[in-house]
């Protein structure tokens, strides 16, 4: 098979109603995931007075979970391709499952960082598997639909995570995490009985152990450098040394995968441009999209005095404009190709990266979730067609090793942005009253240098606009898949 050339001849002899069964079933573990982070960000503050712990405690409950799936996903790809993209996505959604009900027992934080730590690694088999599996069950005259479908649940799971998470604190903070109980069974059983092994398995494979230990150890201390480097201060022991770890880890990765057969990232994969500039733009929409989602939550906590819950719901527009175009895109994109839709998605989230430019002291709301509904247009624009050429244009038995490529390089975008937001935050407050707003707490908004945080705000918006119109432009090349 010709590198590049998706084989189709199994899913054309796919029975009627399998796709849109395996559709439902990876959908399912979509909106687990999506809502999973929304709802546990606004019960923050009560998880900390219930477990009586501190900031930096709740800070690694939230960020554990995204370094643990950043750095594992690759891998799990890799062992989809080898062992069954459905084995390892039902044991994921089981292993979400289970950890979900611990996490609602865990009586201090360590136990609770310790569960979120597995719910990771249950995470990244759904996540590295759930594409592929989508993507071996449509043809290419469906896939975008499918895709599109695919983000639109994850979609809702982002607008709905932070307004049930409000709800579910009332109920006792237990329930931010039980929810998913019930959740997960269901969607494990569906995954069970529903999915099936489509794709073909890659033979006479051998597992990277050596580089897989380099590439987590790289991966986790940078991205821990990144989120945490601002907090504990870019001088400090524990940040210097994991520096030295970081480099030292990436140049013996280098060395070993250089001269195995096999290695953890398939480099030849880049050499696809659909591949190689369709995970580039993609890793700079997540970016872009979380970086203006927790600056705004900063600025509506902190700036403006809103509680948590009304910040989720004024920062819900981008994710309910992704809910109404991701669809419509897919479908677009199984017509029309790529070549169109991407890049407009991309110039389009630049204008409304450029409409936040307005953001002040006193700046409408209404204005501010207009921009926002704008920039999600665009990402939904962006997403499903992209996505479609990024996993069409790789071999079948290599999707499980793209899909875990593309979701570590989207999810590096994601802590990236968190990292840029926190620097940019404690340079014009303390890190402490940064935390605290993180946390939901109740901030006085005197206490803030306002004029140099609406000043830093504008500079991130305007870079999130640059950033986002150059991945336009650099898309435009991307051929129709």
């Amino acid at each position: 098979m010709q590198l590049g050339v998706a084989d189709q001849s199994q899913t054309q002899s796919l029975p009627d109603g399998y796709k849109w069964r395996a559709l439902s079933a990876t959908s399912l573990g979509s909106l687990s995931a999506t809502l999973n982070s929304g709802t546990l960000i606004i019960a923050l503050p009560v998880i900390m007075k219930q477990l009586h712990t501190s900031l930096e405690s709740i800070l690694w409950v939230v960020m554990v979970y995204m370094l643990v799936s950043s750095a594992a996903v690759v891998n799990v790809g890799r062992l989809g391709d080898m062992f069954g993209r459905r084995k390892l996505y039902n044991l994921g959604f089981a292993i979400f499952t289970v950890t979900a009900l611990l996490c609602g027992l865990a009586s201090t934080a360590g136990l609770l960082i310790f569960y979120r730590v597995l719910q990771g690694i249950g995470g990244a088999l759904m996540m590295a598997n759930s594409t592929a599996l989508v993507t071996d069950a449509f043809s290419g005259a469906e896939r975008g639909r499918a895709l599109g479908i695919n983000a639109m649940v994850a979609a809702v799971g982002q607008a709905v995570g932070p307004v049930l998470g409000g709800w579910l604190t009332n109920l006792g903070v237990r329930w931010v995490f039980w929810y998913n109980v019930p959740l997960g069974i269901i969607g494990t059983w569906v995954a069970i009985t529903q999915l099936r092994e489509v794709g073909t398995l890659a033979k006479d494979v051998k597992f990277d152990w050596t580089g897989t230990a380099l590439f987590l150890v790289a991966i986790v201390s940078m991205l821990t450098v990144l989120s945490f480097g601002g907090i504990y201060g870019w001088g400090s022991v524990t940040i210097l040394s994991l520096i030295v770890i970081f480099v030292i880890s990436l140049l013996a990765f280098i060395a070993v995968e250089r001269k195995v057969s096999d290695p953890v990232i398939d480099i030849n994969l880049f050499r696809i441009p659909a591949f190689a500039i369709g995970n580039a733009t993609q890793f700079i929409n997540s970016l872009v999209r979380m970086a203006v989602m927790f600056l705004l939550i900063f600025y509506l906590q902190g700036a403006r005095g809103l509680d948590a819950v009304m910040a989720g719901l004024l920062v819900a527009p981008v994710a309910v404009g992704m809910l109404i175009t991701a669809p419509v895109a897919g479908w677009m994109a199984d017509r029309v190709g790529n070549k169109v839709l991407s890049p407009l998605g991309l110039f389009l989230s630049g204008i409304g990266c450029l409409g936040l430019l307005t953001v002040g002291a006193h700046s409408s709301y209404v204005g501010l979730c207009v921009w926002q509904f704008i920039i999600g247009l665009g990402s939904g624009i962006f997403s499903s067609p992209n996505t479609s050429a990024v996993m069409g244009a790789v071999p079948n038995s290599k999707r499980g090793v793209a899909a875990g490529t593309r979701m570590m390089l989207a999810n590096l975008g994601m802590v990236i942005a968190i990292a840029l937001t926190l620097i940019i935050v404690t340079n014009v407050m303390p890190t402490q009253i940064m935390m605290s707003i993180f946390a939901g707490l109740e901030v006085d908004p005197s206490t803030i240098a306002l004029g140099g945080f609406i000043h830093g705000l504008q500079v991130s918006f305007a870079t999130c606009a640059a950033l986002s119109l150059l991945a336009g432009a650099v898309s435009v090349r991307l051929k129709s898949a």
